[in-house]
């Protein structure tokens, strides 16, 4: 079995728009985000010509493929956080709508987004 231990953390710049974003979702903004992954894939055990990891942007899936199969780093964020890497010409509100799009935020959650603006 491969084993993995990989920690990711990300130091967080604190910009306008990752502080506009923050309190639409009443969420506070950490100064360092980290995530770690640890355990035992019984990936050599059979065989296999088709591999999957899904999960939503950012949760980490280039990284745990990095650490598994050694793969190239692909896509690279160049702002100091992903809001900020948004063309301007997406307002926060497209961005923080498509994101409620992509989750299926609640009602409530909806909610204090618009209080929040």
């Amino acid at each position: 079995m491969r084993s993995i231990d990989l920690l990711v953390e990300s130091k967080l710049t604190r910009t306008p728009r990752v502080k506009q974003l923050s309190a639409m979702f009443d969420v506070p903004a950490q100064e360092k985000l980290s995530h770690h992954w640890k355990g035992e894939i019984d990936i050599d055990e059979k065989p296999w010509n088709i591999g999957l990891i899904v999960g939503p942007s950012g949760a980490g899936k280039s990284s745990v493929s990095r650490q598994l199969f050694g793969a190239e780093r692909v896509n690279e964020w160049k702002a100091g956080s992903v809001i900020d890497d948004f063309d301007k010409k997406f307002s926060i509100e497209d961005v923080s709508q498509e994101m409620r799009r992509r989750e299926g935020i609640s009602g409530i959650d909806e909610k204090k987004a618009r209080s929040a603006k």
